[in-house]
């Protein structure tokens, strides 16, 4: 058995309904974006604000209970 299939293996048989709630969901993501209700991001915008959120979660306290 190779990497790839020792991988798969893991994760097991999809579900239907899995599967189906997948299909919907993209389905809807599409429908949004092809409406114009959702801003697409450029990946290096997301990078900018993946960056930030980090830097801001590693001050003192961030992760209390607010």
């Amino acid at each position: 058995m190779g990497k790839t299939e020792l991988v798969a293996s893991l994760d097991g048989p999809a579900e239907d309904s899995a599967a189906a709630a997948w299909d919907l969901e993209v389905c809807r993501r599409i429908d949004e974006i092809e409406a114009g209700r959702t801003r697409l991001l450029d990946v290096s915008e997301v990078l900018v604000r993946a960056i930030a959120l980090a830097h801001h979660s590693q001050k003192p306290g961030y992760w209390r209970a607010r």
